[in-house]
């Protein structure tokens, strides 16, 4: 009788291990199932993301793109990896900036509007598949979801933020004190460096350093570089060559402008122009917009010049920026995020010299001079000119020119920052991890 009962007990046991045994063998199933449809919703969010990014990435570098080619861009994606998202409601795909932080709103993807801030997107994917054996216990469907960001690299940092591409002639400081002080970016010389042993230069923050190529320095020059140059063995490529170079826009040539004081203000709109003056006492100030000049911009002492999302661009053969000790120049740039258009071709730019052009960019002595935005003026000849006397100068700008030439105890400080400039194209849209 004994045998016989403990024959009987070993059935509740076997029953215990065989469910045992079913629901592991349901977790190795249903959960590998489980990890292979979650791997396939990454790689449909993935590619929806990056293809949604790449779109938006064309938009923030100039080629006007729409929200509905963002969204058929991610569909098509989607579609190609079995993914199918919902667009313009909670849960959809939303407009990112530069972090992969979400714009303010949220901004749907399919909501109709693509912002000029979007730099990438956030998506999300899930699929739905049917257990093999969890449905034994009820449960007949599982989701596998995911998401993925991925943003653009518009706006990287330049191999110098302070650039002497040309290489001929030498960059120079002399005569006295001077200073270059760049915060955010580094000091970069294809023409050497000329100077006294009281010149000094300082690069510091992201991306500081200086580099020369060419003649390294000359005999003269000081132990005051920090951080300590280094010896390049090819020239410093431009980094704005990826610019078209102006050409002048079809419409009306206006005669020069000449604002005349005292104490008076002449406004104008964009357009082109024989040239401006602005006499001593007197004011110009320009109303937003691209200004083509094909004579000088000349600023009397005591004279004012203003201009706020404004870029000038001098035109060649020889067209001069110059103005005079005493002056006040006050110049903003249009925002670098603003799509290229007729009215902004090149966003983020404040003085643009066309590339032929062999006029000079001059500051002056005791001058009150503000400009943030992009200086670019790369031909040998138009080169960045402070005279005699010149007064600290700090300017929000990413300085490219042709060649520099600082005298008489001129301080220079440049702070550049990517948000107030010309954003740079770099490689193409990542994901966020």
């Amino acid at each position: 009788m004994r045998r016989a009962r403990e024959r009987g007990q070993i059935l509740p046991l076997a029953a215990i291990m065989m469910t045992a045994l079913l629901l592991l063998l349901a977790l190795v199933l249903d959960g590998g199932l489980m990890f292979v449809e979650r791997r396939l919703a990454q790689n449909g969010a993935d590619f929806a993301a990056l293809a949604g990014a790449r779109i938006v990435s064309l938009n923030a570098r100039g080629t006007a793109q729409t929200d509905a080619a963002v969204r058929a861009s991610m569909e098509t994606a989607a579609a190609r990896n079995g993914e199918t998202i919902a667009f313009g409601a909670p849960g959809g795909p939303v407009y990112t900036d530069g972090k992969g932080i979400d714009l303010a709103g949220p901004v749907y993807v399919g909501g109709g509007t693509l912002p000029s801030a979007a730099r990438g997107v956030r998506v999300a994917a899930s699929r739905s598949f049917r257990p093999f054996l969890l449905g034994l216990i009820g449960i007949s469907t599982l989701d596998a979801s995911a998401d993925a960001i991925a943003r653009s690299t518009v706006g990287a940092q330049p191999a110098c933020a302070f650039c002497v591409i040309g290489t001929s002639p030498l960059f120079t400081m002399q005569s006295g004190q001077t200073w270059l002080t760049v915060n955010g970016g580094a000091i970069g010389s294809n023409a050497g460096l000329d100077c006294s042993a009281n010149a000094n230069l300082l690069s510091t923050g992201t991306g500081s350093g200086v580099t020369i190529y060419g003649q390294r320095l000359t005999s003269g020059c000081p132990r005051s570089i920090t951080p300590s140059a280094t010896a390049l063995g090819s020239p410093i490529p431009d980094p704005l060559a990826f610019l078209p170079n102006p050409t002048l826009p079809a419409g009306p040539v206006n005669g020069p402008v000449n604002a005349k004081g005292p104490h008076s203000t002449t406004t104008i709109s964009p357009g082109i122009y024989q040239g401006m003056t602005v006499s001593a006492n007197a004011t110009l100030q320009l109303n937003p917009g691209t200004y083509y000049l094909t004579g000088d911009l000349s600023i009397q002492s005591n004279g004012t010049f203003i201009g706020n999302g404004v870029t000038l661009v001098f035109m060649g053969p020889q067209t001069s920026f110059l103005p005079q000790s005493n002056s006040t120049v006050t110049i903003t740039a249009p925002s670098p995020t603003l799509p290229v258009s007729a009215q902004y071709p090149f966003p983020g730019m404040a003085m643009y010299f066309a590339r032929d052009n062999k006029g000079t960019l001059q500051m002056q002595s005791s001058s009150t001079t503000s400009i943030t935005g992009t200086i670019y003026a790369i031909n040998s000849s138009a080169l960045l000119d402070m005279q005699s006397g010149t007064t600290t100068t700090t300017i929000n700008s990413m300085v490219v020119v042709g060649s520099a030439n600082l005298q008489s105890s001129s301080k220079l400080t440049v702070n550049y920052d990517s948000t107030q400039n010309v954003q740079l194209p770099a490689g193409p849209p990542s994901l966020v991890k």
